[in-house]
């Protein structure tokens, strides 16, 4: 509480006017405290573009633990348009979002989000295979068990490739293609009626489906990092169950 009340006392607001040493020590203040504040099970984002990244990613370390790197997600905040495009070594497009853990050990509230996308009859025919289940994608199977191949067998859910079929070997506790290839594994699209279809895709740290202020000029109130509704949905989604507390230091 006392550094708090002199942290406040020095600097009474965020003005994004410091120069390069004065927001880094800034950072560092606040940073000490924050993670004083977190849940254990909690998770800390920070939000920054290309001119601190790394600096703050230093701080971080130093503060919560390099063992506490959690993730860096590029947002595509932007899209190069216009004069953007000319830009000389590449536009930049992109922001971080450094995410960390009060102790990566703990088991954090942590939920995985996923991108959902609807498609039409004729965008799913052209994007993905068919069979009597409806439209399907496949994935290697990975560290999957014999048991847990010949359950998903019985399902219907394994594929083999070029026009070949599953062959169970109980003996060699193996499974294999008729015609050779590699076995894959069928994850289906939802059949949402009407001629929609709603594929559900993992979210890796590239998150490009989140539009950012350029095409939601609606939202944009001038603030460098400002972000968007639906990143602030997705971040919130992620870290915290409905009930938990969330701190926004530069609300």
């Amino acid at each position: 509480r006392e550094l708090g009340r002199r942290l406040l006392a020095r600097r009474p607001e965020y003005n994004d006017a410091l120069d390069d040493a004065d927001y880094l020590q800034f950072m560092l203040d606040r940073l000490v405290v924050l993670r004083e504040l977190l849940a254990p099970d909690g998770v800390l984002w920070l939000h920054c573009d290309h001119r601190h990244a790394h600096h703050l990613r230093a701080l971080l370390d130093e503060i919560f633990g390099a063992e506490n790197w959690l993730n860096t997600v590029a947002w595509r905040s932007q899209t190069a348009r216009g004069a953007k495009s000319a830009a000389l070594y590449l536009p930049n497009s992109a922001q971080a979002l450094h995410v960390y853990a009060r102790d990566k050990r703990a088991t954090l509230t942590w939920n995985s989000p996923k991108r959902r996308t609807i498609l039409s009859e004729a965008e799913a025919a052209a994007e993905f295979m068919r069979d009597d289940g409806g439209f399907f994608r496949t994935s290697d199977p990975g560290s999957y068990t014999f048991e847990s191949l010949k359950r998903l067998h019985g399902e219907g859910r394994l594929y083999a490739p070029y026009g070949g079929v599953i062959v169970l070997d109980e003996e060699r506790r193996r499974i294999y293609c008729s015609h050779g290839g590699n076995v894959g594994v069928k994850y289906y699209l939802t059949d949402l009626g009407r001629g929609r279809h709603q594929v559900e895709r993992t979210v890796d740290n590239v998150w490009d489906d989140i539009p950012g202020l350029g095409t939601t000029p609606g939202e944009d109130t001038g603030y460098p990092t400002q972000k968007t509704a639906a990143l602030l949905e997705r971040i919130i989604q992620s870290s915290t169950n409905p009930g938990d507390w969330v701190l926004d230091p530069f609300a």
